[in-house]
């Protein structure tokens, strides 16, 4: 059985991406349709994360679409 994280770290989600951090905040200024990080918490140092499927969907349509 293979189980799929529900939410991957911010570290998780750039590197996954190939990117490095300054490389997904960019990314995430200029693509609205980029997923939206999940904070957990109302301070500066509380935990980000992503949604592992939003992250995958979004993948595969931008793939679409640039091809």
């Amino acid at each position: 059985m293979n189980i799929q994280p529900l939410r991957i770290t911010l570290k998780d989600t750039y590197t996954m991406l190939g990117l490095s951090r300054s490389g997904l905040e960019r990314l995430m200024k200029k693509d609205a349709n980029f997923p939206t990080p999940i904070k957990l918490g109302d301070t500066r140092q509380s935990a980000v994360f992503f949604d592992y499927q939003e992250i995958i969907d979004w993948h595969n349509t931008s793939k679409r679409l640039a091809a």
